[in-house]
């Protein structure tokens, strides 16, 4: 399984073969070479940076995927011979403009909000306050792509509480006729403290 977020990359060997997932953060179009990009994946506050020959329409924050090879520079991490394989758009909404949108597994919206609740501290499912609305976040992730115990204790592991402020991607879901964020991640936060 090839398939990586950005947060694993650490994890394995150099020149084996990664496809990783994760938010891209920034954009240097002028890398000497003409046509390179050099762009910066960040996942749950970890980076990883790469030089790629396109850009493929991706923007910041939107959510990519690259496959290339484990390399290194200096000791950062970085993916050699890179290539995207795909780039899912984010929009950033408020919580009402989320509550008003369509179930839609495909559609990645960021959202920032006050925790209000916190109802599974190993999952992450809390519910998040903007202005007059509210939503529940059924489950906090620590980044796209994350699966089984790779999922879990986000808010312990960055001392996330009920009243900080936290920002994260999801698309729109519903449970019993209720909106909720499904298929959500972490992006970043701030300590109320």
């Amino acid at each position: 399984n090839l398939r990586r977020v950005v947060r694993d990359c650490f994890l394995i060997g150099i020149g084996q073969f990664v496809a990783i997932d994760g938010i891209l953060h920034s954009l240097n179009r002028n890398i000497v070479g003409g046509g390179l990009l050099q762009l910066s994946l960040e996942q749950a506050d970890q980076r990883i940076v790469t030089v790629i020959s396109h850009s493929s329409g991706a923007g910041i924050d939107d959510i990519i995927t690259i496959v290339g090879k484990r390399a290194a520079y200096n000791g950062s991490p970085q993916v050699g011979g890179a290539v995207f394989e795909s780039v899912i758009p984010v929009t950033a909404a408020t919580i009402a403009e989320v509550l008003v949108k369509p179930v839609d597994t495909q559609i990645y919206f960021m959202i920032t909000g006050l925790i209000t609740e916190i109802q599974n501290d190993v999952y992450g499912n809390i519910v998040l306050k903007e202005g007059d609305s509210e939503i529940l976040m059924y489950g906090c992730h620590p980044g796209h792509g994350a699966t089984g115990d790779a999922r879990k204790n986000l808010l312990a592991d960055k001392g996330i509480k009920v009243g900080d402020t936290i920002t994260v991607i999801a698309t729109r879901g519903e449970h019993n006729g209720t909106p909720q964020l499904a298929n959500g991640f972490y992006f970043s936060h701030e300590s109320a403290e």
